[in-house]
């Protein structure tokens, strides 16, 4: 019979310092329009899209921000 011994180790998740830019982008909530933001890395531009989208569309009063970030496992200790 063989035996096995395991070891864990510990992982934190961090943003990935190498990883792609930061992406930013605003979508409309409004039901039934799926218009969205060019995504983008500065973190202003998603709000003058809704602006201007807001200016066309009055009825379409509700937003949703969404950030891309790349993370990253990093290997801790040994336990």
């Amino acid at each position: 019979m063989t035996r096995a011994t395991y070891r864990f180790r510990a992982h934190t998740m961090q943003p990935d310092p190498a990883g792609e830019d930061t992406l930013y982008a605003m979508e409309c909530k409004t039901g039934g329009c799926e218009e969205r933001s060019p995504s983008s890395e500065d973190p202003s531009a998603g709000g003058v899209w809704a602006v201007e989208h807001f200016k066309a569309n009055q009825d379409h009063t509700g937003y949703r921000e969404i950030i891309t970030r790349a993370y990253r496992f990093w290997p801790g200790d040994w336990q």
